[in-house]
């Protein structure tokens, strides 16, 4: 009884630690995470947790000049796609442009419904939590839509203006990933 303290997590004179106080992380009860910085429309989370959706990696030539694909980083990484399960997996997307969230809702309801953690962060990131002003200058293909930058200068003809929240990345890591 006197150690009772100890099964509920108090400190010796009864009050909660600063263990007890933390909020809940999003990265919670994950083994890995996956930031996607600029996810566009999530390509690299499918390759990651659909990799059958993609061609394979080459196989490796002494000498080859080949550039590192997104699937042999997650090999070299995670291991062989048949040895990996992605229910261990944390992938945190996060997009400024507005035009790809509807893609990205519809990955994040899927992706929940077979027990994968995939989430969606509409935003920027950068050194500084605020808001960047970015430039639509695509040609309004909403799946595709590339022509998105912080450099007006690339308007060539009709540039929409958006207004996009910027997360400040190490702290965002933080708050919601760190000591998980």
């Amino acid at each position: 009884i006197s150690n009772l303290y100890d099964v509920n997590n108090f400190s010796k004179n009864n009050k909660p630690t600063k263990q007890d106080q933390r909020k809940p992380k999003l990265a919670d009860g994950c083994c890995h995470v996956f930031l996607d910085v600029g996810s566009n429309i999530g390509v690299h989370a499918r390759m990651l947790l659909e990799p059958h959706l993609y061609l394979p990696p080459e196989p490796k030539r002494k000498n080859s000049k080949k550039k590192f694909s997104a699937r042999d980083f997650f090999y070299s990484i995670f291991g062989p796609e048949s040895q990996r399960d992605n229910t261990q997996y944390c992938i945190f997307a996060f997009e400024p442009n507005p035009a790809h969230v509807p893609r990205h809702k519809e990955m994040e309801s899927h992706y929940a419904a077979m027990g994968w953690r995939y989430h969606f962060i509409q935003g920027g990131v950068g050194d500084e939590d605020g808001t960047l002003t970015f430039y639509h200058i695509g040609k309004g293909d909403k799946l595709l839509e590339r022509g998105f930058t912080t450099v007006k200068s690339r308007c060539r003809r009709e540039c929409r203006e958006e207004e996009v929240k910027v997360y400040r990345l190490s702290d965002w890591i933080e708050e919601e990933v760190h000591g998980r």
